[in-house]
């Protein structure tokens, strides 16, 4: 059996409770709705066609939030372990007692700020620089720079189409028969994205956890 840091068990059962929220409410709302609710989605979708189908209102929205959770559970993971890392490394002995101001000054003045802001493109560069281990080289990166764009499509845009998304969703949008330079609209999601975004989710963790502990016994 792996063994996992407790950010990543952490993190893993997250994802895991997330996945069967998921699950549970959207068989709820999947069952056979009654007249009135039936009469007010066929209004909703003839105000607002899409071409991804008349999905309910209801799914779409727990499609929507449970992949913004699921992006702020791994974004939080991995700020929490390299936070402990930088930590640990820099509380060793071979630290220079007269180092320690600027040390300290380093965590409070340069990475404080990242973790109150919560800067992704930071906190990458914070792994790759500082920690010696760069997250963008996760083998489906592509993946979880999409599953990213649509988190960021979904808060501040409602989940329409962004410059971002349509960048970095270039190959998804050409399978589904899109031209990424003109799709206009709700960006496209089904349960089958949902699920494969959690999927993703919980593989990123237990690769930077892994390669985090084959790593670090060499500066240890």
């Amino acid at each position: 059996m792996t063994v996992v840091s407790a950010y990543a068990e952490t993190a893993i059962l997250r994802l895991g409770a997330l996945t069967g929220f998921f699950r549970q409410a959207s068989l709820k709302l999947a069952r056979v709705p009654t007249p009135g609710r039936a009469r007010l989605r066929t209004v909703r979708a003839r105000c607002h066609p899409t071409r991804y189908g008349q999905d309910s209102a209801q799914l779409r929205i727990l499609r929507e939030v449970t992949l913004v959770r699921c992006v702020s559970i791994v974004e939080a993971y991995a700020m929490d372990l390299g936070e402990d890392e930088l930590y640990r490394r820099l509380a060793r002995p071979a630290v220079r007692p007269k180092a320690q101001p600027l040390v300290q000054y380093l965590l409070e003045h340069r990475w404080e700020p990242i973790v109150r802001s919560g800067g992704w493109e930071q906190l990458l560069d914070v792994w790759k620089d500082g920690i010696a281990l760069n997250p963008r080289e996760f083998p489906d990166w592509q993946e979880l720079d999409v599953l990213r764009a649509t988190r960021h499509s979904i808060v501040h845009r409602l989940g329409e189409f962004t410059a971002q998304y349509r960048k970095k969703a270039q190959g998804k949008l050409k399978a589904l028969g899109l031209e990424p330079a003109t799709a206009t609209g709700l960006i496209p999601l089904s349960d089958v994205d949902v699920h494969a975004g959690l999927a993703l989710g919980r593989q990123f963790v237990l690769w930077l956890d892994d390669e985090l502990a084959v790593r670090a016994p060499a500066i240890r």
